[in-house]
């Protein structure tokens, strides 16, 4: 199978030329689900307790940077809740986009966290190049021409990884970390919100 980025790196150059060169990143609270390690993929969980909390936290520190101008969504419940969060500070509505969703897993959604899907066709999951396509679709959608941040899954995160060339530690995957994804001198860098670091790119510690 190809890589998952193959393609959607050609709709995010279009051609050599990238459209948008920062964005703000955050995968939704945390969920029961999470806890549990139980696969979500397309099930509409919401957040616990905690991830509500993880919300209000992302959406405190959001607000500081004092940046962000549209909000975009996956329409699942757990990230829409995360995105509400943020928008309020801002005055702003949330665009929800089902492009945005996670990656559908079929009949392993609702059953324990195990195997790992993403290097092979596994029959009922999402195809993995049609993930991408659509997590790039998004991006395109959104990010061009204004300070978007964007709230999704963890598995929304691996793809936009892909495509960027970023080795993301296991960090980047917390519920509820805001990340600021900027394109400098030729490379994609992150930069964790929180914790005032880049976490990945070129001369990340």
């Amino acid at each position: 199978m190809a890589h998952p980025s193959m393609l959607s790196r050609r709709h995010l150059t279009g051609g050599d030329a990238l459209k948008f060169q920062s964005f703000l990143f955050v995968r939704h609270g945390r969920t029961e689900h999470n806890l549990r390690r139980i696969v979500q993929g397309h099930r509409d969980i919401p957040l616990d307790e905690v991830g509500r909390y993880e919300a209000e936290q992302a959406a405190a520190a959001v607000a500081a940077l004092g940046w962000v101008e549209y909000v975009a969504s996956s329409d699942l419940a757990r990230a829409r809740a995360t995105a509400e969060a943020l928008a309020f500070g801002h005055g702003l509505p949330v665009a929800l986009d089902a492009d945005l969703r996670e990656r559908s897993f079929g009949p392993y959604e609702g059953g324990p966290a195990g195997p790992d899907f993403w290097g092979s066709r596994v029959e009922g999951v999402e195809d993995c190049d049609d993930f991408a396509e659509r997590i790039a679709r998004a991006l395109m959608r959104h990010a061009p021409g204004r300070n978007t941040a964007i709230v999704a899954h963890g598995g929304v995160l691996r793809v936009i990884g892909w495509m960027f060339d970023l080795a993301l530690p296991d960090a980047a995957f917390r519920n509820a970390a805001p990340l600021r994804f900027t394109f400098r001198d030729g490379a994609w860098r992150v930069v964790d919100v929180l914790a005032e670091t880049m976490i990945a790119g070129r001369n990340a510690a």
